[in-house]
C-alpha cells in the first residue's frame, strides 16, 4: 500500500505499527510464561501483508517462526510440538494460579476457558511438512 511515488500511506503506516506491535507483545509472551505467543504472532501475520510486502516477506521466511507460519498459512496446522508447548503452558499457569487463589470463581473460570483452548488447538492437524 504505496503511493505511485512509492511512498507509504497512512493506511500502510497503520498496519506497520500495528504488525510491529503485535510481534514486541509475542517476544514478550516467548519470556513471560503467562502471557501468549502464537497469538500474537499470528496477529502479527494478519496484519503484515496490509502493512509491506518486505515485511510480509521477513515474517514468514524468519529462522523462528516462518515455518510455524507456513503451516498455519497454507494448511491451518499447529505442530504437535506446539500443541504439547500450550498443554505444559496453561498447566503451569494455572497450577500456579491454584497455589496462589484456591479453587475460586477465577481458577475455575480460567481453567475452563484453558481446555476450551486446547480442545480446540489438538482438534487441528499437524502440519504436512515437518518444522
Amino acid at each position: 500500500m504505496q503511493t505511485e511515488q512509492g511512498k507509504p500511506t497512512p493506511h500502510s503506516r497503520f498496519w506497520k505499527a500495528a504488525t510491529f506491535f503485535w510481534l514486541i507483545l509475542a517476544a514478550i509472551g516467548a519470556v513471560l510464561p503467562l502471557m501468549p505467543t502464537t497469538v500474537f504472532l499470528l496477529l502479527a501475520a494478519w496484519s503484515a501483508p496490509k502493512a509491506s510486502p518486505k515485511l510480509e516477506k521477513w515474517l514468514y521466511e524468519h529462522p523462528r517462526f516462518g515455518a510455524l507460519l507456513c503451516a498455519w498459512r497454507d494448511e491451518r496446522a499447529v505442530s504437535t510440538r506446539s500443541k504439547l508447548s500450550a498443554l505444559l503452558l496453561m498447566s503451569c499457569s494455572w497450577a500456579v494460579l491454584y497455589y496462589l487463589y484456591g479453587l475460586g470463581f477465577v481458577s475455575i473460570l480460567v481453567g475452563g476457558i484453558f481446555m476450551c483452548v486446547l480442545t480446540y488447538l489438538f482438534s487441528l492437524p499437524a502440519p504436512q511438512k515437518p518444522i
